[in-house]
């Protein structure tokens, strides 16, 4: 089954992509994420094809953590997250759910194709969110988000190549309606008739005159909100039904309005540091619902306790 796999690849997809990412990735040390058997494959191709030693493997979570495979090491993302402050890294993504770890490796602040790619997977999807996208122009989705694919990308209720948004984090909520919009070219005629030529047209009309808009952890985005291109929506923040935000909304601000205004915080600014320092959006969802009661309550001195002891065992990333 192993060497079948590595033929499939080989022949594939991986030598295409991971051509587009040597010079980035060459010279560096390498992690591989995953303990699936694929991500043991993916070790034996690089191995093989450019002579790089796997450093580790990352386990997100983190049963295998201190045990090996073979004779390379197995380590948590925390670990992983050291390395990077202290060394050049480069992260392959080794596992099948890999639009969660790539959200996780952009919230610990790895820059995707610079510092992480996603090398074997097939991007052709059946779901109409995801159509045209390819490897260069992934979207990265953090776990147990919901209702996502209904958000709506400017002119059409899916996401094309040239569509703005990049990523969307772990634990969000969006809510019917919601709308992350496009700009629209603005040449001699503004006419669709002139430039809606050919497949390329998102990527190269929309894509030039689009910047990236991004959403963080733990958003709450309300019925028919409207998102312009280019805001960064902060980690924790809410945004009233309705809204039209037009610029970008610092961590766990309440926005609402049009054009947005920011009413409140949900929290104080020490607490805020906190959340932001610990990030429980990137822990395995077994640690998250050992805690659950803790997410639950109205009372949150015991949860902010909780992600004080997690920061003072070193446990966060």
């Amino acid at each position: 089954m192993k060497q079948s796999y590595f033929e499939l690849l080989k022949e594939n997809e991986i030598a295409l992509n991971l051509s587009l990412v040597e010079e980035s990735m060459l010279g560096k040390n390498l992690f591989i994420w995953g303990l699936e058997p694929i991500a043991f494959v993916l070790a034996d191709y690089v191995r093989e094809k450019y002579g790089m030693k796997v450093e580790a493997f990352v386990d997100w979570s983190g049963e295998r953590v201190g045990g090996q495979e073979g004779k390379t090491p197995i380590v948590s993302p925390a670990e992983l997250r050291k390395s990077k402050v202290e060394s050049d890294c480069y992260v392959l993504i080794g596992v099948y759910a890999w639009r969660n770890v790539g959200c996780v490796l952009l919230n610990m602040g790895f820059s995707h194709l610079a510092e992480f790619a996603v090398p074997f997977c097939n991007f052709r999807s059946d779901v109409p969110f995801y159509e045209g996208e390819k490897f260069g122009n992934l979207l990265f989705v953090g776990q147990r988000t919901s209702n996502f694919a209904t958000l709506k990308s400017g002119l059409v209720p899916y996401r094309l190549d040239g569509s703005p948004i990049r990523k969307i984090g772990a634990f969000c909520s969006v809510a019917m309606g919601a709308t992350i919009v496009q700009n629209h070219p603005t040449y001699a005629s503004t006419s669709s008739y002139f430039f809606n030529t050919d497949d390329r047209v998102f990527e190269e009309h929309f894509g030039a005159c689009n910047p990236v808009t991004e959403v963080g952890n733990d958003v709450w985005l309300g019925r028919n909100a409207v998102i312009m291109p280019g805001v960064r929506i902060g980690n924790g923040a809410i945004i009233g039904s309705s809204s039209v935000v037009t610029k970008d909304v610092p961590d766990y601000a309440i926005v609402m309005g049009n054009p947005g205004q920011i009413v409140s915080f949900r929290f104080s600014p020490e607490e805020i540091l906190l959340l932001n320092e610990t990030q429980w959006w990137n822990w395995h969802l077994r640690k998250i619902d050992k805690n659950r009661e803790l997410f639950q309550s109205d009372d949150v001195t015991p949860f902010f306790d909780m992600l004080r002891e997690a920061l003072n065992r070193e446990e966060c990333y």
